[in-house]
C-alpha cells in the first residue's frame, strides 16, 4: 500500500459540517452533506501518542469526486487539512475508504497554534470500506519497508442519520485500543425492550382496542442496535398491532418522544397534539408501525437513562377524541 501523503495548506481550516439542501431534491443530488471526526479511545494503558490529528482516505464511485481522490476529516480542533470530506446529497452509492490516521505525537504543551506540535501520519494494515456497523479491526504504523511497530488498533464506521444514505451530515466514527480484541468487538448490540399500554376513554367514546400482534411475525420486530457504549446506532423493523374484528378502531396516530406511563387524559391529548405526525390513515386490522417512526432514537443513550417512544392511537367522534398508547422502553444490550 503507498503511503498516503497529505499536503499543508497555510489556512488552518476548521471542519464544519454543513448541509445544503435544495427544495424538491430529496431523491437527487442537491448540494452536499459534510462530515464530523468522532472518536472512542478505549485504551487499556497510556500510548505513545497525546491525541489523534486527522483521519484519510479516498473516494469510490463518488458523483463528483474522482475514484481514488483523496478525503480529510480534522479531528483536533484547528486541525490542518486538505480536500475536507464531502458527498453529494442522497449519493447512497458513494463509497468511502479510511486508510491513515495522524496522531499528534507530542503538542509542545498545547502550543494553540500547531506550529510546533510533532504530528506523524500512521498507515492502516489494510484499507477500511466504511459501512454503518463496525469492520474488521486494523492496526496502524508508521509507513516504511518494513512499516514501524503497531502504534495501537481501531476499527471505524459511518453514523448516519439514515443507514446507508448520505440524506444529512454525518459522523466518522473511529474506535481506537491498544488492546486487538476491544477493537474487534466493536461490534453493534441488540437493545432490550418492552411494551407498556394505556386506555383513555369517555363516556360517549370508546378508546382504540388494538393489541400488539402475537402471532408470527412477532409483535415487536424492532430491531435496535447500539455500540460498546450503549449508543443507538441503527433502527429497523416495525411495532405491529392488531386490531380483533369487533373491536373499536382508531383513525389516526402519532409517535410520543418519551414515556406516557402513568399519564392522565390531558397529557395523552397534549402529547398527540405535540407528537410526530402520521398519516391520517384508518388503523384497522394487522397495522405495523414502522421502524422510520423511531428514527429519533439514533444516538439515543441508553446506559444513562430509560429511553421511551410512545404510540398515541386516536379515535374521534363528534369532535370528542379518545386515546389508546403503547409505550416501549428501551433498555442497554446484554449480549
Amino acid at each position: 500500500m503507498s503511503p498516503f501523503n497529505p499536503r499543508r495548506s497555510a489556512l488552518l481550516l476548521i471542519l464544519v459540517a454543513t448541509t445544503l439542501v435544495l427544495p424538491g431534491c430529496s431523491d437527487e443530488f442537491g448540494g452536499s452533506v459534510g462530515a464530523r471526526g468522532v472518536t472512542f479511545d478505549m485504551s487499556t494503558q497510556a500510548l505513545r501518542f497525546d491525541e489523534l490529528y486527522a483521519a484519510h482516505g479516498f473516494y469510490t464511485n463518488c458523483a463528483g469526486r474522482p475514484d481514488d481522490g483523496t478525503w480529510s476529516i480534522a479531528i483536533t480542533p484547528g486541525a490542518v487539512i486538505e480536500s475536507p470530506l464531502t458527498v453529494w446529497l442522497n449519493n447512497h452509492d458513494c463509497q468511502l475508504t479510511l486508510t491513515h490516521l495522524e496522531i499528534v505525537r507530542d503538542d509542545n504543551e498545547g502550543d494553540e497554534d500547531h506550529a510546533t506540535w510533532d504530528i506523524e501520519l500512521l498507515e492502516a494494515q489494510a484499507q477500511m470500506a466504511l459501512s454503518d456497523g463496525w469492520g474488521a479491526a486494523q492496526d496502524f504504523r508508521t509507513p516504511g519497508d518494513p512499516p514501524g511497530p503497531i502504534e495501537f488498533f481501531a476499527n471505524a464506521r459511518l453514523n448516519r442519520a439514515e443507514a446507508g444514505k448520505f440524506s444529512a451530515d454525518f459522523d466518522v466514527e473511529i474506535l481506537f485500543s491498544d488492546d486487538p480484541d476491544i477493537a474487534a468487538a466493536a461490534a453493534t448490540h441488540a437493545a432490550q425492550f418492552a411494551a407498556i399500554t394505556g386506555s383513555y376513554a369517555t363516556d360517549t367514546v370508546p378508546a382504540p382496542e388494538y393489541t400488539l400482534r402475537t402471532e408470527a411475525p412477532s409483535d415487536i420486530k424492532l430491531d435496535i442496535k447500539t455500540d460498546t457504549n450503549q449508543i443507538v446506532v441503527s433502527v429497523d423493523g416495525s411495532v405491529d398491532l392488531e386490531l380483533a374484528p369487533d373491536a373499536q378502531a382508531g383513525q389516526d396516530y402519532v409517535v410520543h418522544g418519551e414515556s406516557l406511563v402513568g399519564a392522565d387524559y390531558d397529557d395523552v391529548h397534549s402529547a398527540f397534539s405535540n407528537g410526530q405526525g402520521m398519516p391520517e390513515e384508518p388503523v384497522e386490522g394487522y397495522y405495523p408501525i414502522p421502524a422510520a417512526s423511531f428514527q429519533c432514537l439514533l444516538g439515543e443513550d441508553l446506559a444513562a437513562a430509560t429511553v421511551a417512544r410512545t404510540i398515541v392511537i386516536r379515535n374521534s367522534s363528534e369532535g370528542v377524541s379518545t386515546y389508546q398508547t403503547f409505550t416501549i422502553e428501551f433498555t442497554p444490550a446484554t449480549n
